[in-house]
């Protein structure tokens, strides 16, 4: 159920938050049993409404993974602990790699067999990609293997555990939040806020909205088009591209913590300024932070770190940056992708080439390797990708020649295009984000600001330029 669905705006979020409130009443400072349950049910009910069989997974994996919890706290003999870990890593993988990957199976077992396998699975709708999967498993999975590092104890309660990874504002993608970060918030609830959290969600619906669909109608002048792109289509269809995923995917990020906040929680702040870095290190430490750092925690560390020479440091970033781009999808674009950032961050490791150029050139270059990165992420296939780049690169016969039909059909969209160009390099630079999702107070100006955008992003929403989240599809 998409945040910008009426049904979600005007149904299920009123139910949701008098449900919760009055769940929650009782005892200050205790979320109960009865708030868990309702927040689960909650959860279940947002995600199960559209295809009932997206829940069985959900349930597969959370049923185990509470399992094996339970045996490590349980298990003394070290062989055990290794065994039980093992099972959920073996479990959750095996569960992405179903359905995330089942669609190389006509490549390796041709196309009789594995494209015969395919075709019925996905006409029975047994093998279409459940969206959040990639996120509910690597947070079930990050809770199992706290347990056997013995950084968390499981609760005896499975509901609390069910509460924590069945949390419906963040549960389609992230912010990818921890088991250790929320305890100490079930054990001292700060009880619902309502002002601060809406007002942040109303800002996150209108960076979706209003800029990030607005880009998106921009996108098909560098993306497919076999007959060919010229020189001038490349760049704005692959600079809507690269604003698009930006304002589609921290919108949703700051949806997702004002209702955290709504129901009583801080989630962790997953943006911050990413196309103001100077450097691709620095862009992964404001891009997606909650999955830099669940991939430093939980891979980068576990291959070696930095702890072994200089080459094996090269090497782990690496590979850590690759299997980040097949976690997102089975193309070999997103191996391309992933391997593109890898090298990277290990050249600059390397030369210290972060360190040495000058900040405005430093953010130059760090936006157009970006940028190229994000071609490739867009891209159905390596053909469009070299050919999007090569337009890009090189002007050639009517290198200048730019259809402006859709400039004409869509102006309000083309001026908020450029109000996004403004925000995303001028003024959000200078707004402290951190702080504005920590927000206590809302001021009256804040708040007729947040209703306006309110206004602007149901014109959005309501219309037929709705675009669907695109990082649902991961």
């Amino acid at each position: 159920m998409p945040f910008t669905h009426a049904i979600f705006l005007f149904y299920f979020l009123p139910l949701a938050l008098i449900v919760m409130r009055v769940s929650t009443l009782g005892k200050a400072g205790v979320f109960s049993n009865r708030a868990r349950l309702a927040l689960f049910g909650l959860t279940i009910l947002f995600y199960g409404c559209k295809n009932p069989w997206w829940l069985a997974p959900f349930f597969l994996c959370i049923g185990f993974d509470f399992t094996w919890a339970s045996l490590l706290k349980r298990a003394q003999s070290p062989g055990w602990r290794k065994c039980w870990v093992s099972l959920s890593v073996i479990q959750n993988l095996s569960l992405l790699a179903i359905f995330k990957y089942w669609s190389v199976l006509p490549v390796v077992f041709g196309q009789r067999y594995g494209g015969a396998f395919v075709s019925v699975m996905s006409g029975n709708g047994w093998l279409v990609l459940p969206p959040g999967i990639s996120f509910y498993t690597f947070e079930s999975l990050s809770f199992v293997i706290d347990v056997y590092r013995k950084d968390v104890d499981p609760p005896t309660s499975p509901l609390e555990f069910f509460a924590f990874i069945g949390m419906f504002p963040r549960f389609i993608a992230g912010p990818i939040v921890r088991y250790k970060e929320m305890r100490g918030q079930f054990e001292k609830y700060r009880g619902m806020d309502l002002q601060s959290g809406l007002f942040l969600f109303l800002i996150g619906l209108f960076l979706k909205c209003a800029f990030a669909d607005s880009f998106g109608l921009f996108t098909h002048y560098a993306f497919g088009r076999p007959e060919g792109v010229e020189w001038l289509s490349a760049w704005v269809g692959s600079i809507s591209y690269a604003m698009q995923i930006y304002f589609d995917f921290s919108g949703y990020s700051l949806m997702a913590i004002g209702l955290g906040r709504c129901l009583g929680f801080q989630f962790p702040s997953n943006f911050n300024k990413p196309y103001t870095a100077w450097s691709i290190t620095e862009f992964w430490h404001r891009w997606h932070m909650t999955l830099s750092r669940w991939l430093r925690d939980y891979l980068y560390i576990p291959l070696g770190g930095s702890r072994h020479g200089k080459l094996r440091t090269y090497l782990n970033l690496f590979l850590t940056m690759l299997i980040g781009g097949v976690w997102h999808g089975a193309g070999l674009t997103f191996v391309v992708w992933g391997a593109w950032h890898g090298a990277l961050l290990c050249l600059e490791r390397a030369t210290g080439l972060d360190s040495k150029l000058p900040r405005a050139l430093g953010r130059l270059y760090t936006f157009l390797v970006v940028l190229i990165g994000w071609v490739f992420f867009k891209a159905q296939s390596f053909t469009e990708a070299f050919m999007v780049l090569r337009a890009m690169s090189w002007p050639h016969a009517h290198w200048l020649d730019f259809n402006p039909e859709a400039l004409r059909i869509f102006p309000l969209a083309s001026a908020f295009c450029l109000m996004g160009l403004i925000y995303a390099f001028i003024i959000e630079p200078r707004i402290d984000l951190a702080a504005l999702e920590k927000i206590e107070v809302v001021s009256l100006q804040q708040q007729m600001a947040a209703m306006a955008c309110f206004v602007i992003s149901l014109l959005f929403a309501f219309s037929s330029l709705t675009i669907p989240f695109l990082y649902f599809q991961f």
